[in-house]
């Protein structure tokens, strides 16, 4: 079970719908009646809009307190939160002065894609954490994607401008916006490059070695840059897009001035060197939702603040760890079915449900996989487990892979049929069921008890 006092608020991170409606009942009579329901409603629209201006900003200063960002599901938060905490704990107990210290500094959600959460972490080594994560199969197998960025948030204007003299200027062009995003953190890398070239001549001279600047014209580096964004599908393309012009306007500002240094963009994440980072935050409040037409001279400066998007971008190297782990990421290029096989090992290691150290084993018994197609929690009790005998039972298809696993019994059926078989055979075998795992595809989580209740009522447990 999860710590829910560790555990930050969830915010989502879109922009709200429409306005608050109006009431039905609210008319225009004088109506005592009518005036106190209207009344009332206002002080719930009102309620509603200070309650997303708190989220705003509780997601502005999470984000400018992060460097570290997890794409995880939704489902999967709390336990992910609650690991990043223990982590924290490990640190804050730890006498070790250069252990990595990670915090979790808030969560948010994006509603309009399903079952996506976005976890804010702040690390004083984030390099280091990832790599340590990675190391770890199950800890990998918990998030979707990382992005390692600024610790600053990025604010950028959605509505139209008002300019001194009272006119609106049209918003900038959304090539434009994400090119001024990227420019800075650019341009960045290029001042750190800079003085890291400059350290490696002087390294060089020292060292006798020519005047330096010739051993790095020599020896020219390639930086290949890998784009990833965050909604990948809305800001993806446009962000590959907006790089062209940037590179284009760095190019003359003096970015080939830099000696040794080729650069360029690839979509293959095993022939690059840096990663660029963007993510949107949030979509920001637009102004009909937090003042409706009720807007006054006194909320300008509000709106300015809340009605922006806010990003978060970044640069780091790629390790050859990671290109490793990307190569072999997908079940298909391991010896996994499906990520439900981490399910189940990580239910054993995490709540030290290991036979060699209790007094429960299973190594030799018999088990039932309830809902097991197409075959990830069967194989960990074959393989993993040493089980003897495996029931597994599903109307879907069992993987070939699994299907022919010495001890595997596959009734390709539903649960209450599959314990029917099963009864007629332990009736006959003597061999009764030690071991009971259940993840069917069910609304109700009752029904899962009430079909081990039932098996254990049939005497095959």
């Amino acid at each position: 079970a999860s710590s829910c006092s560790s555990t930050p608020p969830l915010y989502s991170m879109v922009r709200p719908a429409e306005p608050p409606k109006h009431h039905p009942f609210t008319h225009t009579s004088t109506n005592d009646s009518n005036i106190k329901v209207t009344t009332k409603h206002q002080t719930q629209v009102q309620l509603v809009r200070n309650t997303e201006r708190a989220k705003y900003r509780d997601i502005q200063m999470a984000g400018n307190n992060c460097n570290l960002l997890f794409q995880v599901q939704s489902s999967h938060l709390d336990r992910w939160v609650d690991h990043i905490a223990a982590l924290s704990l490990a640190a804050d107990t730890s006498t070790d002065t250069d252990i990595n210290t990670v915090k979790v500094t808030g969560t948010v959600q994006r509603t309009s894609l399903r079952n996506i959460s976005l976890v804010l972490v702040h690390s004083n080594q984030p390099l280091e954490l990832l790599t340590r994560l990675q190391q770890c199969q199950l800890d990998r197998m918990s998030w979707n994607k990382s992005y390692v960025v600024h610790p600053q948030v990025i604010s950028v204007p959605n509505r139209a401008r008002v300019t001194t003299t009272g006119e609106e200027e049209e918003p900038d062009d959304e090539q434009q916006v994400l090119q001024s995003l990227m420019e800075p953190v650019m341009q960045q890398f290029q001042r750190e490059w800079r003085l890291k070239e400059e350290e490696e001549q002087d390294v060089a001279v020292s060292n006798g070695i020519g005047d330096g600047s010739q051993s790095c014209q020599q020896q020219p580096q390639k930086i290949v840059f890998h784009m990833q964004a965050f909604p990948p599908k809305l800001l993806q393309r446009k962000l590959v897009s907006a790089m062209d012009g940037l590179w284009n306007r760095l190019e003359l500002n003096g970015w080939e001035e830099t000696q040794g240094l080729e650069w360029y963009m690839s979509p293959k994440l095993e022939e690059c060197t840096h990663m660029i980072s963007c993510v949107t935050l949030h979509e920001g409040i637009p102004d009909r939702f937090l003042f409706g037409s009720e807007k006054n001279e006194g909320d300008a400066a509000e709106e300015e603040t809340l009605d922006s998007t806010l990003y978060m971008v970044g640069i780091s190297p790629i390790s050859n760890q990671w290109k490793e782990w990307s190569k072999s990421s997908s079940p298909s290029a391991r010896d996994e079915i499906c990520r439900a096989y981490y399910k189940l090992k990580e239910a054993f290691e995490r709540y030290a449900l290991d036979c060699r150290e209790t007094t429960v084993h299973f190594e030799n018994q018999v088990a039932f996989d309830c809902g097991s197609a197409p075959g990830g929690w069967t194989q960990f009790l074959i393989q993993d487990l040493k089980c003897a005998k495996v029931y597994s039972c599903d109307p879907g298809e069992l993987s070939p892979k699994v299907k022919h696993l010495d001890g595997v019994h596959y009734l390709q059926m539903k649960s209450d049929k599959a314990m029917s078989c099963v009864q007629k055979e332990t009736e006959i075998s003597k061999e009764l069921i030690h071991l009971w795992v259940s993840d069917m595809c069910l609304m109700d989580m009752e029904d899962q008890v009430n079909t081990f209740l039932q098996a254990k009522e049939m005497k095959i447990l």
